[in-house]
């Protein structure tokens, strides 16, 4: 078997970077390939994390709280990585080049922002281009930028690295331009790898959380503040359909404040109607058919999203997500069922041109576990 290194965002508390690694691990296991995911020291997550606690400074019994939750939240998410994910030892990104190259036949840089350089460093941006791989080795596999545009300091890095592959791939529209813009070479828009999964393959690894739930509920996945207005809109939907709320990313539901990526998908499953902010909020109401709202943040991670959802929703033909609450009923799926089925045929014939191979017939996940 030859061997893939998956080179992506890594930490343990966001649920989108693990469904996605784990849905781009369980695609190439398909294809009868090992993988390795190689996990980094720069924590970019935990960078963040810190900034949070440190402006809630005045507040040390809620900053004591908080970083509790925050620790428990981590042990989960660890909890589903050492389960479903299979890694390396941590590196440093100067270091990739003497650890990892020559170490697998490819080296695989997506999904999620991982061109996004969160760090603000060469360091960063060069090891997410997989600079430090042998040409012809490199693989893009529905990257995102999580912004739209190029900033001037390191265009010149970001063309450089992108030149490096022979094919390129984003997962939004605005990704393919600047990246067409910038190298005057086509990149292929592709779904969200996620997506390229069936119903069938997430249920092989959703988990009923410890914590009961309602027998009907209304499940909230909204990232950063609920605006009040929104959250008013969020009762309202609740108290029409006869639902209970299950909020999973509000410190003021701590209970459900430690669902892992394995309950998510159950949560998803399992839902009479989801209200959410995420990509991968619709992502996975999509792929499970349940109906679903959207709402747009408003913060400046938010509008960086907009551009990926936007194309996600007119993609599937399911903006009518986005309606007033008064207007709001049930999604018709059929049209995106269809589309789905399209999106990961696209998915997987990138992938199969982009490594060589010419035939290839997807197995079933379980059928190679039993071989090996």
């Amino acid at each position: 078997m030859k061997r893939i290194a998956i080179i992506t965002l890594y930490d343990n508390i966001n649920i989108s970077n693990k469904l996605q690694n784990y849905a781009v691990q369980t695609i190439l296991e398909k294809m009868g390939f090992t993988c390795t995911t190689i996990r980094y020291k720069e924590t970019i997550k935990e960078i963040s994390w810190k900034g949070y606690l440190l402006a809630l400074s005045g507040f040390p019994g809620r900053r004591a709280r908080i970083k509790r939750m925050i620790i428990k939240r981590r042990k989960a998410f660890k909890g589903f990585s050492d389960s479903w994910l299979k890694t390396g030892k941590a590196i440093h990104f100067k270091d990739a080049a003497a650890k990892l190259a020559g170490k697998y036949d490819y080296y695989l840089t997506g999904s999620d922002q991982v061109w996004h350089n969160w760090t603000d460093t060469k360091e960063e941006l060069e090891y997410f281009l997989l600079e430090f791989a042998p040409q012809g080795k490199r693989i893009c596999l529905a990257p995102s930028f999580g912004f739209d545009r190029i900033p001037d300091k390191y265009r010149q890095l970001y063309k450089k690295g992108l030149m490096g592959f022979e094919y390129l791939s984003c997962r939004e529209e605005s990704g393919c331009r600047m990246i067409e813009e910038l190298t005057g070479r086509f990149a292929r828009l592709l779904p969200d790898p996620t997506m390229a999964l069936e119903q069938r393959d997430w249920d092989m690894i959703a988990a009923k959380p410890a914590y009961e739930l309602p027998e009907k509920y209304l499940l909230v996945y909204i990232l950063g503040d609920i605006r009040p207005e929104d959250e008013e809109q969020i009762g309202r939907i609740a108290a029409d359909r006869g639902l209970e709320i299950v909020n999973i990313f509000s410190l003021d539901y701590e209970k459900y404040y430690y669902t892992n990526p394995a309950e998510f998908i159950y949560l998803v499953r399992n839902a009479d109607f989801v209200c959410t902010n995420s990509f991968h909020g619709c992502v996975f109401s999509i792929i499970y058919n349940i109906s679903f709202r959207l709402f747009f943040r408003t913060d400046p991670e938010g509008s960086r999203m907009h551009s990926r959802i936007s194309t996600l929703l007119d993609k599937f033909a399911l903006t009518g997500c986005m309606a007033d609450d008064s207007e709001l009923g049930e999604l018709d799926f059929t049209k995106a069922n269809e589309i789905i089925k399209e999106e990961r045929k696209k998915l997987t014939d990138y992938l199969q041109k982009a490594l060589g191979l010419t035939t290839v017939k997807l197995q079933d996940k379980q059928l190679i576990e039993t071989e090996v």
